[in-house]
């Protein structure tokens, strides 16, 4: 439907629903190289994948892929294409790029650090998990509100444009 959404539900040895997770479909496509499924401790294959930007400055990020096992034949160095979508925690609105400059705290109005990839110094290593969280600053191509047929609950869809990246972001309405 309209909405483009999709439940993957994992289950364990026995059917039961184990934790499920949603994810939202788009047509706004990436260029990626596929690095390496990221492992827990008993070195089972887990959801995080390392992916690199194929753009000018090739970031490696950490990303949740949902539907992981209908890829496990990826292989170091494939490219893929794919929508990267963010579930945001915190979103801030800027009308120019100066407030926005501000308001980032100095960082650019684009600018992608991937949090969730590396730890923020040596000191914190030894107990640094990876993850998929990433701080993005960028550009609003274009928004629209939405409406959740199932629910009835209201959300807004961004395209946010950043460093030759486009994101989808999906936003509760009342969070915004």
């Amino acid at each position: 439907d309209e909405m483009k959404g999709e439940l993957w539900f994992t289950l364990d040895e026995e059917g039961y629903c184990d934790y499920f997770a949603s994810i939202f479909r788009s047509n706004n496509k990436n260029k990626l190289r596929f690095e390496y499924w990221n492992k827990d401790e008993e070195e089972k294959d887990i959801s995080l994948a390392r992916l690199t930007m194929l753009n000018d400055l090739e970031i490696p990020f950490n990303a949740q892929i949902v539907d992981c096992m209908a890829l496990k034949s990826l292989k170091e160095d494939d490219e893929v294409t794919a929508s990267v979508t963010c579930f945001p925690d915190d979103l801030s609105y800027y009308e120019d790029a100066e407030s926005c400059k501000l308001g980032n705290k100095g960082f650019a109005v684009e600018s992608f650090i991937p949090c969730g990839t590396f730890p923020a110094n040596e000191d914190m290593a030894e107990d640094f998990v990876q993850s998929a969280f990433a701080i993005i600053s960028g550009k609003v191509k274009s928004y629209e509100k939405r409406t959740n047929k199932l629910t009835g609950l209201k959300y807004v869809h961004f395209a946010l444009e950043s460093l030759g990246m486009v994101y989808d972001l999906v936003e509760a309405e009342d969070e915004i």
